[in-house]
């Protein structure tokens, strides 16, 4: 399968591939051997990918706890990753986690705005997909400047630094 951003990648064929692998893993391996492979190459890979993928199959085994974690070690991996936002974001809903659910979703929303999925799963969980949702630009920070001072006349005399007393360019009061 080609690598996600090149030329000859395809988001559908990828996830239908993706969905498929996970399916035929979780229904076809009793014994737990190609579960435990594929644990041990996302181990061994630390790719968001491959702990996405273990996410999937553990959840059509009906392991939600693990699936879970998977899930959230993939996107902790890659927080960027759209797919595993929203398959997290989307498993959370489906499992009625909505607090979480709600957050990952947010964050699946601000990387893809258009996703159906997303948007649909935002709504039922109460929240309205809009620009509420995205981040809120700081205001940067504006650079203040203040008018020259007034060039002091040499001939002025400066307060003192000690207030208490006369001013050493005051002459003393006469007697």
């Amino acid at each position: 399968m080609p690598p996600p951003g090149t030329v000859h990648y395809s988001i559908g064929m990828h996830d239908s591939a993706f969905d498929r692998l996970a399916h035929i893993i979780a229904s076809h391996d009793p014994t737990g051997t190609e579960t435990d492979l594929v644990a041990q190459t996302a181990a061994q890979s630390h790719l968001s990918e491959d702990f996405r993928l273990l996410g999937r199959v553990l959840r059509f085994r009906g392991d939600a706890d693990s699936a879970l974690e998977n899930y959230r070690r993939a996107v902790q991996i890659e927080p960027e990753n759209f797919a595993a936002q929203r398959e997290l974001g989307l498993y959370l809903e489906q499992l009625t986690q909505n607090q979480e659910a709600g957050q990952v979703l947010r964050d699946a929303y601000r990387l893809n705005q258009r996703d159906d999925q997303v948007n649909n799963a935002l709504r039922r969980i109460g929240l309205e997909p809009g620009p509420d949702l995205l981040p809120h630009q700081q205001p940067q920070a504006r650079q203040i400047t203040m008018p020259p001072l007034p060039s002091v006349d040499p001939g002025l005399p400066t307060p003192a630094a000690n207030t208490a007393g006369p001013s050493p360019d005051v002459a003393p009061p006469r007697d």
